[in-house]
């Protein structure tokens, strides 16, 4: 059993929203709405349920139909229960697996690979970018080439760029990482100890939930509504699990694309304060949001005596072959970070820092049509997912550079090998939850040209066609792997 939650009864009937038991068979219906919870990922393994009494007092209906219910829940493998110890959503029968297994591109240059929801660098900078950063090449060059904290000039450039964001910061304050991955490994090695309960959204970056699990964490799952964050949710899930450790990407979210509110930020930073545990927050996406400007960063909101770690990265708003990152943070833990750096990687890449010095000397200017870019094919991937497949739900991503498709059937994980063999690779939704969650969901970026994007979706809808036309098939389960 994983690091589950107790969920109480009012908090399940907040998770049915606007729903109202039918004249017909109550007891079905309820077991319809639980299930499709546990389906869009909302209801994680583990989660423990309210006790029938309490359900059946908060519902207004007899504790014999929500019995029924969960019989029903129980017979179709979505519940467990053990005498004393209540009710709690069951794993199934699938393939998921607690394993720190690591989401990387699987496309071949036979398939159109929508795995990756990365950019190409931007040509019109590219070259320019290289022939600046060369003299300075020429310099370094003299030198070992070992900076274990980064570069001073590219330091105190990431420090004027929060600065400017309305967080002053001191260039002692930022450590240079190999990436946003190196970053979050860094602040992990630091934090965890072997079994810490870590705090993360519901559904969130894959490669995250495998580090967490690689450093000795336990994930412990916070559920977005559709509408993002909700921050009693988070209150309780810090109440009950008592974390370590709180991961969260506030800006344009990866995989929905949701930018947490300007209030529910500040409400975020007053609970991770008052439980203590380190609140770590992932900014690679920030300049990529799509209708409004950047929102505020999460480290204006921070308080004395509480950790919070804010990373970057110009591997998405760039190129992700500039494998450059950061850490901002109390400069007592930056040291901290860098002596587990030392062990890891010893330094990042000299060249990559000064190619980074120029780009984040030009960013705007760099970022601006790319932005532009972004909500053109945005559009371009709505309204074909409309024309092409209705059924499917899209709804429209604030910022960052993926749509976070609702299948309206579990069945993921089937359609990304039926959509191998007819040349397109996807990503299915449990990739980005825990036990096999997200049945319902796949990810599609908002990177392809109109051309690529109508061969991609012709391939798609014969891969659909195929997989709904087998759903008389029982499905594997309700859920698949991680």
């Amino acid at each position: 059993m994983n690091a589950g939650r107790r969920l109480r009864a009012g908090a399940l009937i907040r998770l049915f929203g606007d729903w109202r038991p039918g004249r017909g068979d109550i007891a079905s219906s309820i077991e319809g709405r639980i299930t499709q919870l546990v389906c869009d990922g909302r209801l994680s393994f583990g989660t423990q349920l309210p006790s029938e009494r309490d359900l059946a007092r908060e519902l207004g209906v007899s504790r014999t139909t929500v019995a029924a219910a969960y019989d029903r829940l129980r017979a179709g493998g979505h519940l467990e229960t053990r005498q004393g110890a209540g009710s709690w959503v069951a794993q199934g029968d699938t393939q998921a697996s607690e394993a720190a297994t690591p989401w990387y591109p699987v496309g071949t240059h036979d398939e159109i690979d929508l795995t990756q929801a990365a950019l190409p660098a931007p040509t019109t900078f590219f070259a320019d970018l290289l022939a600046r950063a060369a003299p300075a090449a020429n310099r370094y060059s003299e030198g070992h080439g070992y900076y274990l904290y980064g570069l001073p000039e590219l330091r105190a450039a990431i420090a004027r760029r929060y600065t400017d964001r309305g967080v002053p910061t001191t260039a002692g304050q930022i450590l240079v990482t190999t990436g946003a991955q190196n970053a979050l490994a860094l602040c992990l090695a630091a934090i965890l100890r072997p079994g810490s309960r870590v705090l993360v959204e519901h559904p969130t970056y894959p490669n995250a939930l495998a580090a967490i699990r690689r450093w000795g964490g336990r994930c412990v799952p916070v559920d977005l509504d559709p509408a993002g964050w909700d921050p009693e949710r988070w209150r309780e899930a810090v109440r009950e699990a008592r974390p370590d450790f709180i991961y969260c990407v506030p800006d344009c979210h990866n995989p929905t694309g949701l930018i947490m509110p300007e209030d529910c930020r500040a409400r975020l930073v007053d609970i991770a304060r008052l439980s203590g545990a380190a609140l770590v927050v992932d900014e690679t996406l920030t300049d990529l949001a799509l209708d409004e400007p950047s929102p505020t960063a999460l480290s204006r909101f921070a308080r004395d005596g509480m950790l919070l770690l804010s990373l970057g990265s110009l591997s998405k708003v760039f190129w992700g072959g500039l494998r450059v990152g950061w850490m901002r943070g109390p400069e007592a833990f930056i040291a901290r970070a860098a002596t587990v750096k030392a062990t890891l990687d010893m330094a990042t890449p000299v060249l990559d820092q000064l190619i980074a010095c120029q780009v984040l000397a030009d960013l705007e200017t760099i970022v601006a049509p790319r932005r532009a870019h972004l909500r053109a094919n945005r559009a371009a991937l709505v309204e074909t997912i409309a024309r092409s497949i209705p059924a499917w739900q899209t709804a429209t991503p604030a910022g960052g550079i993926s749509a976070w498709v609702r299948l309206g059937a579990p069945v993921a994980t089937r359609l990304s090998e039926v959509s191998h063999l007819c040349g397109v690779a996807i990503t299915p939704g449990p990739m980005f939850g825990i036990d096999g969650s997200f049945e319902d969901y796949i990810r599609l970026p908002l990177t392809l040209t109109n051309a690529m994007l109508a061969e991609a979706m012709q391939r798609l809808v014969r891969a659909w066609i195929a997989v709904r036309d087998t759903r008389a098939v029982k499905p594997r389960s309700l859920v698949g792997t991680v």
